[in-house]
């Protein structure tokens, strides 16, 4: 994918960025509308925190350094570090100190 990107943007001679990238679990309904559903932001947040979701992290960014797309191409995180809740579970890590 990110070589399908890279390619469309030097087509149109645009350099390409990842904005607000990584993890981004979230439940529409409450996001759009605050309608709050216990059972899915605790899914959620296992899902966040489970062992695989390193992983796959992990391969997105090597694949991203593969591509040689960290100097013409950077990534911005939406954020490190975030207290998961029922809006959605944001960060790579949920709190400063936490050990991965």
């Amino acid at each position: 994918m990110f070589r399908i990107q890279n390619r469309v943007a030097a087509r149109y001679s645009l350099s390409m960025s990842a904005y607000e990238s990584g993890t981004s679990i979230s439940e529409h309904e409450t996001i759009y509308n605050g309608n709050n559903n216990p059972a899915a932001t605790a899914n959620f947040i296992a899902a966040n925190r489970a062992p695989e979701m390193y992983e796959i992290y992990k391969k997105l960014l090597q694949k991203y350094k593969a591509n040689n797309l960290t100097i013409n191409a950077p990534m911005m995180l939406f954020s490190s570090i975030g207290t998961p809740s029922m809006y959605g579970s944001w960060g790579l890590l949920d709190y400063l100190d936490q050990v991965a």
